[in-house]
């Protein structure tokens, strides 16, 4: 079981695929941010379109670690009928330019799964990223959105999560 001053984080794939045993600095990087989320006692999300995207991409340090945190109870799975908000996106959809369109439903599930719990993501991908900030504007259910990229040292992420995964304003979407 979580403690009680664990967050709930949305990680998207990208991360999980990138954590591995090398010193390179994005695998390194998503290594330190997953061990910490573990050490820490915060929770993952889990939605079954987070899960697939999952199971393409785990790398094998991943693997292992996603059993950890299944095993110490730290999963917080989203009952099927509240993932997804078709008015949250048509809501996005109307908000973005029509080349980021296919950018944003790719990546609607990490919007619709924080708003859910604690309102937190985690990835690396900085283009949708901006896109979301863009269209924080027209959509207000994007402004309190913490976005978190685990490889970006001047976001200081591992301090973070140590420091309770906090909704700091330079770190939201609506900034």
């Amino acid at each position: 079981m979580a403690n009680q001053d664990s967050r709930r984080l949305v990680i998207d794939a990208d991360v999980v695929h990138s954590a591995g045993e090398t010193e390179h600095p994005i695998s390194s990087g998503c290594r330190r941010f997953l061990e910490t989320v573990l050490d820490a006692g915060h929770q993952i999300v889990m939605t079954d379109a987070i899960m697939t995207e999952w199971r393409n991409h785990l790398s094998r340090y991943s693997r292992r670690w996603r059993k950890q945190m299944y095993g110490r109870r730290r999963v917080y799975r989203i009952e099927k009928e509240k993932e997804r908000d078709n008015n949250l996106r048509k809501r996005i959809d109307r908000a973005v330019h029509k080349n980021q369109k296919a950018i944003v439903a790719k990546d609607a599930h990490l919007i619709e799964a924080a708003i859910a719990t604690d309102r937190l993501v985690t990835s690396r991908d900085e283009s949708v990223r901006g896109v979301f900030k863009g269209a924080s504007d027209q959509v207000s259910d994007l402004k309190q959105i913490v976005w978190v990229n685990p490889t970006r040292d001047e976001e200081t992420p591992i301090d973070w999560l140590r420091n309770g995964a906090k909704a700091e304003a330079h770190r939201m979407l609506g900034e």
